[in-house]
């Protein structure tokens, strides 16, 4: 499918084998305040395949085989052909403001973050990070999620498909030296709580990749 026009943003969600969760992700997408979007769904082998969807925003790339979050967001990212990226997990979802929220934080830095968490959370705040951010990325205990950034295209960097988990964190600590960061601090990623794996790869993964994160960084 090609594309012949330029929308302001790309969102990028990697799905694996959850219809109903994918379909309220997408739907939280077209609920949005800003109607200048793509939805690249780039399926990651799922079983059946994801079908085409009914509203022309959105895409569906097919990833055979299985290759993991880091991959899937790659292939995402190069197929998308917005000015700006975000992304999406297919058991998240965002708030109707999440891309106004992202619009107003990158008039200010290439980079820009919301908050997120679980909806209990919604209070709680957040990381605040502002200018070059390498020695504070991770000050709040962890990288911030992928899914609470925002970027120009041009200053997005591949993530390690080397690493089937904790790849945020990778990407996090390469990203962080190269590009300035803005904060808008409202809450618009949500996180969904259910008793699905949240991931195919499991815990022998988190800990292949943890390690790898030692010995890169």
């Amino acid at each position: 499918m090609t594309v012949d026009r330029t929308p302001l943003f790309s969102v990028v969600i990697a799905t694996h084998n959850r219809p109903v969760f994918l379909a309220e992700a997408i739907d939280s997408v077209l609920a949005q305040t800003v109607q200048d979007f793509e939805v690249v769904v780039v399926d990651d082998a799922s079983d059946p395949p994801v079908p085409p969807h009914g509203d022309p925003r959105v895409r569906i790339v097919r990833q055979q085989p299985n290759g993991g979050p880091a991959r899937a967001f790659n292939v995402g990212a190069e197929a998308a052909v917005g000015k700006y990226l975000t992304f999406l997990a297919d058991d998240d979802w965002f708030t109707p403001d999440r891309l106004q929220v992202a619009f107003d934080g990158l008039q200010r830095a290439p980079v820009t973050l919301c908050w997120g968490g679980y909806p209990e959370d919604r209070n709680r705040g957040g990381p605040v990070l502002e200018g070059h951010v390498y020695d504070a990325v991770l000050d709040w205990g962890f990288a911030p999620g992928v899914g609470t950034t925002a970027l120009r295209r041009e200053y997005f960097i591949p993530f390690d498909e080397q690493f089937l988990a904790c790849e945020d964190v990778d990407w996090w600590l390469r990203l962080a030296p190269t590009s300035p960061v803005s904060t808008e601090p409202k809450y618009c990623y949500v996180v969904r709580r259910h008793d699905e794996v949240r991931g195919i790869h499991g815990v022998s993964a988190r800990l292949d990749g943890s390690v790898l994160l030692l010995e890169r960084h």
